[in-house]
């Protein structure tokens, strides 16, 4: 099976295999966290995590989600030359772009986001976002790349499981 990204992920805890991180083959393999309650609930947070990502075609990387409805998903989405689930249409794609999605209680969606190409795969990079309670920033390699101003209120999603390395309605 294709491996999609290898992630090493710090703070709540530190995961490491062969000193390497874990593989993530964007299909079965995962890790679940359980909820707790000073880890976004509401309050400003950070998630960071170190990636390896591999190209996956005209496949979605998801690097991490949480919270009922999606509130906090960080993602790889594949950009022009091709459909995602459509053989055939186009040569795959062009570029792709690092999305971090936060939603508030109304369901009004917040996205910092960033473009990349291929040379960005294969390679080791730190990827982070914050929330301040007014914003939320997209760091790439300790520079942010995306802020937007965040309106409204964040939700408590601290009884939600965090999921590293899948989309958690899969």
């Amino acid at each position: 099976m294709k491996k999609l990204f290898t992630l090493f992920f710090a703070g709540i805890i530190t995961i490491t295999a062969n000193s390497q991180g874990l593989d993530f083959d964007g299909s079965d393999d995962y890790v679940r966290l359980p909820g707790h309650p000073s880890v976004m609930n509401g309050s400003p947070f950070t998630f960071e995590a170190s990636i390896k990502p591999r190209p996956s075609g005209s496949q979605i990387i998801s690097i991490a989600t949480r919270g009922s409805g999606d509130p906090f998903y960080l993602y790889i989405e594949p950009m022009g030359g091709g459909m995602p689930g459509m053989p055939g249409m186009g040569g795959g794609p062009t570029s792709w772009m690092i999305m971090c999605d936060l939603w508030n209680t109304t369901y009004q969606l917040h996205r910092a986001h960033y473009v990349i190409d291929g040379s960005f795969f294969n390679n080791w990079h730190h990827i982070a976002a914050g929330y301040t309670g007014s914003q939320w920033t997209l760091y790439i390699d300790g520079v942010a790349v995306s802020t937007v101003p965040f309106t409204g209120v964040l939700g408590n999603m601290s009884a939600q499981p965090l999921y590293l390395g899948t989309y958690q309605n899969m």
